[in-house]
């Protein structure tokens, strides 16, 4: 299971519609019209990146790097 999978674990538990990933922010999940963070802990650009890497197929992680 990808690691990412938790997070949409709780964006379901939560009855989230989004969640949010950026660089030095916690994750965020929409719940109710409203951004809410899901853990305390920051996650730094390599984290981010290494979350999104394990579901994206190798032209959408070329994709990536380019834009």
């Amino acid at each position: 299971m990808a690691h990412i999978d938790t997070l949409f674990k709780i964006l379901k538990e939560k009855k989230g519609s989004d969640l949010h990933l950026s660089p030095e922010n916690s994750p965020l999940v929409r719940a109710a019209g409203d951004l809410v963070p899901i853990m305390a802990q920051k996650l730094n650009h390599e984290q981010n990146k290494s979350l999104l890497y394990e579901i994206m197929t190798e032209p959408q992680r070329k994709q990536f790097e380019t834009t």
